[in-house]
């Protein structure tokens, strides 16, 4: 009887530690996915900056040289420039990421007397929030990834307004064959 009652504490003993690891290791990931928001919302906030510090060169060289125009590549580029401020706002909007353990947990943990049992609850916890924050970060990821090819874009559309500039075509039919080249790229961009 005695060997039985060291097996089952043996037992009982390696899975309060199997539990105890599993929790440990869903909360660091927790840690490191907010960590991964704060450094996407970081880089949005970035993107954000250099399409706007872009469109105040642009409408500054709009003030100073007469011959520029408002052609397909500015209004293409311009709604580039508009969808990548959009979709980095998105990113950057403060959202409930899930941190951890909630107020009503903390109070079940403290009446909690099993370790096994709250261990078990806890990996249980963490585990849902990881899950969450996982769906959570492949969105803002993804948003991110649009707004930043977006931008990209943008620049490149500005870039062929001014050559168009250079070269004074005034053929539609390239104009329209540059922007869909431009946007294609930029979509095949985001998609890798």
């Amino acid at each position: 009887m005695a060997d039985g009652d060291a097996t089952e504490t043996g037992s009982r003993t390696e899975k309060i530690e199997i539990n105890r690891t599993a929790y440990e290791a869903y909360r660091d990931t927790a840690d490191v996915q907010i960590e991964g928001v704060r450094r996407l919302e970081g880089k949005a906030l970035e993107t954000v900056k250099v399409v706007l510090l872009v469109t105040l060169g642009i409408v500054s060289a709009w003030n100073v040289f007469d011959q520029l125009t408002i052609d397909l590549y500015v209004v293409a580029a311009v709604l580039s420039f508009l969808y990548s401020l959009w979709c980095c706002i998105g990113v950057y909007t403060p959202s409930i990421h899930p941190l951890g353990l909630s107020a009503d947990a903390i109070g079940e943990i403290q009446r909690e007397t099993d370790l096994e049992h709250h261990y078990a609850e806890l990996v249980d916890t963490y585990q849902e929030v990881v899950e969450k924050n996982r769906e959570k970060m492949q969105g803002r990821t993804a948003e991110f990834r649009r707004g930043l090819w977006a931008a990209f874009a943008g620049i490149a559309l500005f870039a062929a307004s001014i050559g168009r500039l250079v070269t004074a075509e005034s053929s539609i039919e390239p104009d329209l064959g540059v922007v869909l080249l431009v946007l294609a790229l930029a979509y095949f961009g985001y998609r890798q």
